[in-house]
């Protein structure tokens, strides 16, 4: 599965790829959860009472021993 290419081929990409996407904010929330910090850093913005009543129930759990 050889592919040929002239030799001043530049690849041009249309758009750039995002750097975050929801797979990303998926696993940002297992792994906050699993070590129970907090989410909220990591992300889309929820609004401040949404973050004050999560990092209250962050700090109110007790971690994995």
């Amino acid at each position: 599965m050889t592919k040929f290419m002239p030799t001043d081929f530049r690849l041009i990409e249309a758009r750039q790829p995002p750097l975050k996407d929801q797979y990303d904010e998926w696993l940002a929330r297992v792994i906050c959860y699993a070590f129970s910090v907090p989410a909220s850093a990591f992300v889309s913005q929820v609004n401040r009472a949404t973050s004050e009543r999560l990092r209250l129930q962050a700090t109110q759990e007790e971690p994995c021993r």
